[in-house]
């Protein structure tokens, strides 16, 4: 899937046309994501699985100065942690974290090279909703828990490719790294503190004003 979805944004990049960012631009961009949510859990006995991330959200530029650009944002993120432990009584245990939270994102973009954007910021992820889901000899329970909001930085890295006057199309990797643990609690046990770490490739169509 990311493959294909990283073709896509190089064909984009060489059928494009050539623009740039003037000094009081904006860009209002709905924009949608997939990736991997790469958060591990650090307890003996537990092996971490490849887990999965998506967010759907609207993004803001306003540029401040040419070809730079204040970001803000307003998301839906949906982050799943899968691992899989082994007790000797009931055999292996498979299970998944389920995490959404409601995100805003605040940073700085510059927009260099035609077509290029780099760009990063801090974030603050307010929990939404938290359950636990596993499988255990052919069956499948989910209980809901408790969790905490998030804090952390982001870093983009992508293109923009302009379709016409009024839109643009950009596709960017995003990598977020938590800077503070939560502790999600269920049945009166704790998980050990985990940071959030999760790299999504990001489309966006911006309508430019």
């Amino acid at each position: 899937m990311l493959k294909k979805c990283t073709l896509i944004a190089v064909f984009l990049l060489f059928t494009s046309s050539v623009f740039a960012f003037e000094q009081g631009s904006m860009l209002l961009s709905p924009r949608i994501g997939f990736g991997i949510n790469n958060t591990k859990i650090d307890e003996s006995g537990i092996d971490n699985e490849l887990s999965m991330a998506w967010n759907i959200g609207l993004d803001f530029n306003y540029f401040f100065m040419d070809n730079f650009s204040f970001l803000a944002g307003l998301l839906y993120e949906s982050e799943t942690i899968s691992y899989k432990e082994s007790d000797p009584d009931i055999g292996e245990i498979k299970s998944d974290l389920n995490f959404s939270y409601i995100t805003i994102p605040i940073g700085i973009r510059y927009f260099f090279a035609e077509h290029f954007l780099v760009g990063g910021g801090l974030y603050y992820a307010f929990s939404n909703d938290a359950s636990i889901s596993g499988s255990l000899g052919g069956m499948r329970m989910s209980i809901d828990i408790d969790s905490e909001n998030d804090f952390g930085l982001f870093i983009d890295l992508g293109a923009i490719y302009k379709l016409s006057e009024q839109g643009a199309l950009s596709a960017y990797i995003r990598f977020k790294q938590g800077l503070t643990e939560f502790e999600p609690k269920f049945m009166g046990y704790s998980m050990p503190g985990l940071r959030t770490q999760t790299i999504t490739l990001n489309f966006a169509y911006s309508f430019m004003f």
